[in-house]
C-alpha cells in the first residue's frame, strides 16, 4: 500500500489500511504467542529436570540416612551389649573375689589350727613319734605338690626341691634319733653293776665312757638338725603360703577360661 494514498485521506484506502494494520498486528500477536507459548514449554521442561534431579537427590540422601541409621542402630546394641556383658563380668568379679575371701580365711583358719595341734603334739610326743610325724605331713605336702606338677610344673619346681631337702631332713633326724636309742640301750647294758670285779672292767668303763661322749656328740648333733628343722619349719609356712596364692591364681585362670 501506498503511503502517498494513505496520506490522501481517502475513506477507503484509509478503511484498507485500517483492515491491513489489524491483520498484522494479529499476525505479530500470534506469532508473540506462539513464542511465549515455546518459552513456556522450556521453562516447564527445565524445571521439570531440576525437580526429578532434586527426587533423585533425595532418594540418594534418604538411603544414606537410611544406611547411617542402620549403622549407628548397630553400634548402639553392640555397646549396649558391651555395657552388660561388663557388667556381668563385674558381677562375676566380684563373687570370685567374695570367694576367694572366703576360701582364704577359712585357710587361715584350718592353718591355725593345724598350727596349734602340732605344737600341742610336740610337746607331748617324743623326738621319733615327732619325727614321723613331720614326715608325714611333708610327704602330704609333697602329694599334694605333685598334683599342682601337672599344670604347673615350672612355677613349683623349687618349692618341690625344698620339700624334698625337707624330707630328707626330717629322715635324717629320725636316723638320728634311733641311733640315740639304740646308744643308751648300749649304755644300759655297760653300766649294768657288776657283782665281781673282772678284766674288762677297765674295757667296759672306757666304753662307757666313749659311748657317753658319742650320746653328747649325738644331741649336739640332734640340737643342731632342731636348729635346722625350725627353720625349714619355716620355710614350709611360707610353702603354704605360696600353695594359697597359687590356688588363688589357678583359680584365676579357670576364671578367665570361662
Amino acid at each position: 500500500m501506498e503511503i502517498d494514498s494513505v496520506k490522501s485521506k481517502d475513506p477507503l484506502q484509509l478503511q484498507q489500511t485500517i483492515n491491513f494494520l489489524k491483520s498484522e498486528i494479529a499476525k505479530y500477536q500470534n506469532e508473540i504467542s506462539t513464542l511465549q507459548s515455546v518459552d513456556h514449554y522450556s521453562m516447564v521442561n527445565s524445571l521439570e529436570q531440576e525437580l526429578n534431579q532434586l527426587i533423585n537427590e533425595k532418594k540418594e540422601l534418604s538411603v544414606e540416612l537410611m544406611m547411617l541409621r542402620k549403622s549407628f542402630e548397630k553400634e548402639l546394641s553392640e555397646l549396649h551389649e558391651n555395657i552388660q556383658l561388663r557388667e556381668e563380668q563385674r558381677i562375676k568379679l566380684i563373687s570370685s573375689i567374695e570367694s576367694l575371701v572366703e576360701k582364704k580365711e577359712n585357710l587361715q583358719k584350718e592353718n591355725k589350727q593345724l598350727k596349734e595341734t602340732i605344737e600341742k603334739t610336740a610337746k607331748i610326743e617324743s623326738p621319733a613319734a615327732r619325727s614321723e610325724n613331720y614326715i608325714q605331713a611333708v610327704e602330704e605336702l609333697d602329694h599334694l605338690l605333685r598334683s599342682f606338677l601337672s599344670s604347673n610344673n615350672k612355677q613349683l619346681i623349687s618349692l618341690h626341691e625344698t620339700i624334698n631337702q625337707q624330707h630328707n631332713l626330717l629322715k635324717e633326724i629320725k636316723d638320728k634319733n634311733d641311733e640315740i636309742h639304740s646308744t643308751l640301750e648300749e649304755m644300759v647294758q655297760v653300766k649294768e653293776p657288776e657283782h665281781k670285779y673282772s678284766p674288762t672292767t677297765d674295757v667296759q668303763s672306757i666304753t662307757r665312757i666313749n659311748l657317753e661322749n658319742q650320746l653328747k656328740n649325738l644331741f649336739i648333733q640332734a640340737t643342731s638338725f632342731e636348729t635346722e628343722l625350725e627353720e625349714k619349719l619355716r620355710i614350709l609356712d611360707e610353702f603354704d603360703d605360696k600353695l594359697l596364692l597359687l590356688a588363688i591364681e589357678i583359680e584365676k585362670h579357670k576364671k578367665s577360661d570361662i
